[in-house]
């Protein structure tokens, strides 16, 4: 339970931007893909956000709130590599063309954010054991 409170309460510390780009993804990531389930790639998007919660718990249960969280999403790198694949060999067009190119884009960008924080953190314990 404590870890559950400090998610929470690393969550809503965080910048109003954050909390908006988070909700942008559930909605995009979470929820979207289920009027389009019928399309492997929308399930592996839905699994992917569906996923990260467990992953975040298990974070913050090892080490707390922190950069390192980037790691929930390190599964995004099949679905950003599945998404990708379906955009190049499928002709999309419609509603789930454009969704799935916004949830490749979102995810992307989401992506690189958390391997920069990741990155941060990892070289920040290492100067700190070294220290």
């Amino acid at each position: 339970m404590q870890t559950l409170k400090e998610l929470y309460q690393g969550f809503m510390a965080m910048p109003l931007w954050v909390k908006l780009w988070m909700m942008v993804m559930i909605v995009v990531n979470g929820i979207m893909p289920l009027w389009f389930f019928e399309h492997v790639v929308a399930q592996i998007t839905f699994l992917g956000i569906f996923i990260a919660g467990p992953i975040a718990y298990f974070i913050v249960k090892a080490v707390g709130f922190n950069k390192f969280l980037g790691m929930m999403h390190a599964p995004w790198i099949l679905m950003i590599y599945l998404q990708a694949h379906t955009l190049l060999t499928t002709a999309i067009i419609g509603a789930f063309g454009y969704w799935l190119l916004a949830s490749l884009i979102i995810s992307s960008v989401s992506l690189v954010l958390d391997i920069m924080d990741v990155v941060h953190y990892t070289s920040r314990v290492k100067k700190q054991n070294k220290a």
